[in-house]
């Protein structure tokens, strides 16, 4: 049969297993855990919910630009709606809109950018304006207690303040890494910054994928 290799890859692709593989690299990445403390990961019914919710994605095939965009724009209870997961990885009880900017632009654009947190290195080519205007993106999520234990409401506060820089205290209003301002007002700042990462022209967010597939592969991305 010519199209034997074809039919495997076929087999292979359709197969539960394949994404029960893909449901655990994206669990490392996002950093599912589960801790019964409160202040540390994830309970283990919201976990597991999240991560039952990557397999179903992957087995189903979605796309992985809607796929960032549902964690990146999660909101809702972790128990009863998993993207909004992708908001405990942090401790339960403080929502630091520097981390979550920092962990987004890594997970997704293959980006580290805490060294600008505090100083503009000679040899990176993030600043500290970059810095404190992405995290912007972030300073409207909000958490609040559910009615049961450990469950938490992610929501967005779309008059949030923008972040403000660390040596002058300026007002940083949110704007795309290499890029232009971003028009949030009245706007849920993550959607605006989840339609620019997976616009079909930013090269950042299909690097970033076609890298963490290479290495899986062959050891190097």
């Amino acid at each position: 049969d010519p199209d034997k290799r074809t039919h495997l890859v076929d087999d292979l692709l359709g197969r539960v297993e394949f994404g029960e593989l893909w449901a655990a690299k994206w669990g490392e990445w996002l950093k599912i855990a589960t801790n019964t403390n409160p202040g540390n990961g994830t309970a283990m019914k919201a976990g597991w919910n999240y991560y039952h919710w990557l397999r179903e994605a992957m087995v189903d095939n979605l796309p992985w630009d809607r796929l960032a965009t549902e964690l990146v724009t999660g909101n809702g209870s972790n128990f009863r709606d998993p993207p909004s997961n992708y908001y405990t990885m942090l401790p339960v009880d403080k929502l630091d809109p520097q981390k979550l900017a920092e962990d987004t632009a890594q997970i997704f654009l293959g980006l580290r950018t805490q060294c600008a947190q505090c100083h503009n290195h000679p040899f990176d080519r993030w600043t500290m304006d970059d810095y404190y205007s992405f995290t912007s993106f972030f300073t409207g999520v909000r958490r609040k207690h559910g009615s049961e234990a450990r469950e938490y409401y992610t929501f967005i506060d779309t008059d949030a303040e923008p972040a403000k820089h660390l040596i002058d205290g300026r007002p940083m209003p949110p704007k795309f890494l290499g890029g232009d301002l971003a028009a949030v007002k009245d706007k849920d700042a993550r959607k605006v910054l989840a339609d620019w990462m997976t616009d079909p022209s930013n090269a950042l967010f299909r690097r970033n994928l076609a890298n963490r597939i290479w290495a899986h592969f062959f050891g190097r991305g």
